[in-house]
């Protein structure tokens, strides 16, 4: 399993306190892995390898990003679209740029 900040998301929100708050960023800077890409990288390993991303709900415990004004104000929304993202009509969201956190 992996977990991490989604590169195709434009915004990085899922920093330390007293670092950087939230960021933009390009979906294509490649500091950040995308779904594709670790799908990608699992084939090329080992071409039985499912990939699948899944609902960061339960994972994400909002602990860093509260410490934000944003994450004190979004982390009951987000946690909500999390729960969302479980659902069969938006499970495939969750490879999404939707998606802010990646759980594969």
């Amino acid at each position: 399993m992996l977990s991490q900040p989604n590169g195709s998301c434009p915004v990085d929100f899922w920093h330390y306190p007293g670092s950087v708050p939230a960021r933009l960023h390009s979906p294509r800077q490649p500091f950040l892995p995308r779904y594709r890409e670790i799908r990608r990288w699992a084939h090329a390993a080992d071409g039985q390898i499912g990939v699948e991303a899944v609902s960061p709900y339960g994972v994400v415990n909002f602990e860093r990003i509260r410490a934000w004004w944003y994450g004190r104000l979004f982390s009951r929304a987000i946690r909500a679209w999390f729960s969302a993202l479980r659902l069969r009509p938006l499970r495939a969201l969750a490879r999404s740029p939707l998606n802010p956190f990646l759980v594969v």
